[in-house]
């Protein structure tokens, strides 16, 4: 007898599942080697304040994807949005680049939102997170106090008054994106931006980046308050180029060669490279950690 399509859809999830599981535990395995050593230069607690940071940066994320879908006419709860994006996300270590688009798009889909919605609110997401990224990115890098000598070196010599200006236009450009793009991309009789909406997304973005930057600077030795807007700079930025270079499963190597070589006029790059290359094994760790409670969550959701 033939399997029906209920059974191979659910086959097909448990195997997706079961991929994504294997792809994090293959990169933990095989960079534990490398990684191992640098875990003696960094202190217990920093490491442990590092993984809460990133998890904080996890959870208020979350509430972006809930954003996006709602948009779409699907309302849903925090916790299920949260299993969502916790499961799916873990998609992206697997070879392909997409498959956490995939995973993604298919949840929507299971819970009744159509396939045009679903790629809309995916669309929408990404949108607001890589402009979140480069405008949070940007404007921590102008208000840390290496602005000034960072942009000397490319040619660009901003006082005190300039760096105020362009921090503020940058906010200005980023509320017309996100108010452009709304108009743009939804039809009129779909949901609009209020203007609390877009404070919120602005917030929600701000927050997400001030988080997993600390998350960074927790990696080094010593953290300081000097460098600490420098950090969630840097780290915003190099998960940009991570996140748009497909080919890279999660980004891996891509973002850690960026904070590398953006790092270089800070500290040796060699340090930096070691620094990066603990916190992506912090990323993986956490990512893993949230997946498996989802995972739970959504088991003991089903035995209800």
């Amino acid at each position: 007898c033939c399997l029906n399509r209920q059974t191979i859809l659910k086959f097909a999830k448990w195997l997706w599942v079961a991929a994504v599981i294997v792809a994090g535990g293959v990169y933990l395995v095989t960079h534990w080697a490398s990684v191992s050593g640098y875990f003696a230069t960094i202190a217990v607690q920093n490491l442990l304040l590092s993984a809460l940071f990133l998890a904080a940066g996890k959870l208020v994320l979350v509430f972006l994807s809930q954003e996006a879908v709602q948009g779409e006419g699907l309302n849903i709860g925090y916790a299920e949005i949260f299993r969502i994006v916790a499961i799916s996300q873990l998609g992206k270590y697997i070879p392909g680049g997409v498959w956490h688009f995939v995973g993604r798009f298919n949840l929507y889909h299971d819970r009744e939102l159509s396939a045009r919605k679903s790629t809309k609110a995916l669309i929408v997401e990404n949108v607001w997170l890589l402009s979140g990224a480069v405008i949070s990115g940007a404007a921590a890098g102008l208000l840390s106090p290496q602005a000034p000598e960072l942009l000397e070196r490319i040619g660009w010599r901003v006082g005190g008054w300039g760096l105020a200006a362009l921090g503020v236009g940058l906010l200005l450009a980023w509320l017309g994106l996100l108010v452009g793009f709304e108009r743009f991309f939804r039809k009129k009789d779909e949901a609009q931006l209020t203007w609390g909406r877009v404070l919120r997304l602005m917030g929600v973005q701000a927050a997400v980046w001030v988080l997993l930057g600390i998350s960074f600077a927790f990696v080094f030795p010593q953290v300081s308050a000097d460098t600490l807007l420098l950090n969630i700079s840097v780290y915003a930025l190099s998960w940009i180029v991570g996140y748009v270079v497909v080919f890279a499963p999660g980004g891996l190597g891509v973002r850690e060669a960026t904070l590398t070589w953006m790092l270089a006029s800070v500290i040796a790059p060699e340090d930096a490279l070691i620094y990066s290359t603990v916190h992506r094994f912090v990323y993986v760790v956490v990512e893993l950690i949230l997946g498996a409670l989802a995972g739970g969550m959504q088991l003991l959701n089903k035995k209800e």
